[in-house]
């Protein structure tokens, strides 16, 4: 435990009550969305997490250094947790789908180098296609602005002062009121403001700190019966730990290699999590034009979901920039931002691309995902309605609009109530609309969603034009066909953050993986999967029902490749044939990327 060995070994025979509720199923559900086995639990404690997942039909290995814990797991849940220390895992590299750090293994660590071990060996033992998560400690939201306010927490929220919190449970046990000068040591206030804040917070303490309160006396009591005095365990409680919120965290994990790795908070625990496919990929091939568009760290929170999540982008100008994700991703939220009018929680955003005197207002397009456009009205008058409200003037007005109506091939519908209109049509109009004020950036949300092919293939020329003409068009899309006819570089979102950035065919290229797809007489395949991770061109193998597929580098001979396979089902007396064998494209790379789950917006 990084110099609190003393606290660790007088704690660790009553640390089971304080794990039940720190390491809850709850937490342990959330760590299992989206992991695939077999996981690996470094700091498994008493082994609640892996009984957990277990539970959830995961094969799930625990190790701890603790003995007590882990006759506690033998003892209490039958699980055979291995001795060893999570900085120097004894396992073979890429041996499992996912790794959880747990709490309590980095999260109190101030040995730069113990935790730079341990991160390491996590990716280590991770294969490329897994999932490394991190959790840490935190403080209830309900006691975190309580105990900064009365000197437990730092103020720079850095330090989790121990020691303070049970010298106030001690001190409650004489007198509330005896914690008032404490309270004023700590966080150097007057005693009179500790005391107005005191009486109304030490002498009704919250549930929350009265259930903090409750299990630390019923640790006292059980420790006296054992015959161990109060004063020892107090005496072994560190006057302070470190404490990592979630920009913390990010710090610690970046510093280690990790530098965008989805962040939640439940309840008391923050979980980071990041496939070991991000760590390892290449970075992307260096912009050659100058920058349009910047952000930096950009971050949007809508209450507890995370919209966007420290997101770094570079839109070169002259470009057609796709922003492909699944839904609920935070294309359309990053969108809104760049074009003012959603304010970012945190991070910078700029336009390299305009002048110096230039308002963005009027030199930035926006055509969103809603039709913005008046259905009583025809073609002409929505866009002269528009063109009004960018200040253009007459007569370049009149000439913009009827060249737009060219381009979008509604010149000779332009006189007609659009209310007649298809839905291609109307997203015709909707993005001449945007164009009337002849933009430098234009921001295009999915602007073929639901549209015939005839208008699809419409738009896409007049986007080719817009380019052509020297303007910057960013554009969201979950379509992949779109992006690579289109884009000349893309980004992948994926829960708020960017995932992969490049050209669409260097993305292919670098991640693609060819995938062959059997029909086998093993009803579960478990044993042979298993099997099939261990040959080395194999990235991944998915089997369900009697299928399995096999996911293998696209550089990788194909042929040999095959008879791996067969001889390795062979060898397992397995009977298996091959259905199909698909090359990668952009779609299977951002299916690999993103999960082939639906999922829908939060």
């Amino acid at each position: 435990m990084d110099g609190n060995q003393k606290w660790w070994n007088a704690w660790a025979p009553y640390w089971e009550h304080l794990e039940d509720r720190h390491m809850s199923t709850r937490i342990a559900d959330k760590l299992a969305q989206g992991i695939r086995s077999p996981v690996l639990v470094l700091g498994a404690g008493q082994g609640l997490i892996v009984e957990r997942l277990r539970e959830k039909g995961l094969s799930v290995d625990g190790i701890d250094l603790d003995d007590r814990m882990i006759a506690l797991a033998k003892t209490r849940r039958s699980l055979e947790i291995q001795r060893c220390d999570a900085a120097a895992l004894p396992f073979e590299d890429e041996s499992y789908r996912t790794v959880i750090v747990s709490t309590g293994v980095i999260d109190y660590l101030t040995d730069d180098e113990k935790i730079a071990k341990t991160v390491a060996q996590a990716r280590r033992v991770a294969c490329s296609r897994g999932n490394v998560i991190f959790a840490f400690y935190q403080a209830d939201p309900a006691l975190k602005k309580i105990y900064q306010r009365i000197g437990i927490l730092s103020s720079d929220g850095r330090w989790y002062h121990m020691g303070r919190m049970f010298e106030i449970f001690k001190t409650l046990k004489v007198h509330p009121l005896r914690c008032v000068p404490l309270v004023a040591q700590w966080t150097g206030s007057s005693i009179f403001s500790a005391f107005f804040y005191w009486s109304w917070l030490g002498l009704t303490l919250p549930a929350k700190m009265k259930e903090e309160q409750q299990t630390i006396e019923h640790i006292f009591e059980l420790a006296e019966k054992d015959g161990v005095p109060a004063d020892v365990l107090y005496d072994s409680v560190p006057e302070r730990l470190p404490y990592r919120d979630q920009a913390a965290v990010r710090d610690l994990l970046k510093k280690n290699g990790i530098a965008n790795p989805q962040i939640d908070e439940i309840g008391d625990c923050i979980i980071a999590r990041q496939r070991v496919f991000e760590l390892d990929r290449e970075p992307p091939h260096e912009h050659t034009g100058a920058p349009a568009i910047s952000t930096t760290g950009l971050c949007k929170r809508y209450g507890n979901t995370v919209a966007v999540d420290a997101v770094d982008l570079v839109i070169e100008q002259r470009t057609i920039h796709g922003l492909l994700g699944p839904n609920g991703a935070g294309k359309t939220t990053i969108i809104s931002m760049l074009a003012g009018l959603v304010q970012p929680d945190a991070g910078s955003l700029a336009f390299p691309g305009l002048g110096g005197n230039e308002d963005p207002a009027y030199a930035i397009g926006y055509v969103p995902q809603e039709l913005a456009l008046y259905p009583r009205l025809c073609a002409r008058r929505n866009l002269a309605f528009f063109g009004k409200l960018y200040g253009v003037r007459q007569p370049e007005l009149d000439e913009r609009i009827e060249h737009l109506l060219q381009v979008v091939g509604l010149e000779e519908r332009g006189n007609e109530p659009i209310s007649n209109f298809s839905t291609g049509m109307m997203r015709r109009l909707n993005l001449a609309a945007g164009l009337l004020h002849k933009p430098k950036i234009i921001f295009l949300d999915e602007p073929t969603v639901g549209i015939d092919p005839q208008s699809r293939n419409c738009i896409f020329e007049a986007i080719s034009e817009i380019r052509d003409t020297g303007a910057t068009v960013m554009y969201t899309t979950h379509y992949m066909e779109e992006a690579m006819r289109l884009c000349d570089r893309i980004s992948i979102m994926d829960h708020g953050r960017i995932v992969l950035e490049d050209t669409p065919a260097r993305a292919v290229a670098s991640y693609g993986l060819t995938r062959m797809d059997f029909t086998t007489d093993d009803p579960t395949g478990l044993e042979l999967e298993k099997e099939l991770m261990a040959i080395g061109p194999v990235k991944d193998v998915v089997a369900n029902d009697g299928a399995i597929s096999v996911f293998g580098s696209r550089n990788e001979n194909t042929v040999e490749l095959l008879n791996a396979i067969r001889a390795t089902a062979m060898r397992r007396g397995v009977k298996i044939s091959l259905q199909s064998v698909r090359e990668p494209s952009l779609e299977s790379v951002f299916l690999d990327i993103t999960g082939k789950n639906l999922r829908d917006a939060p």
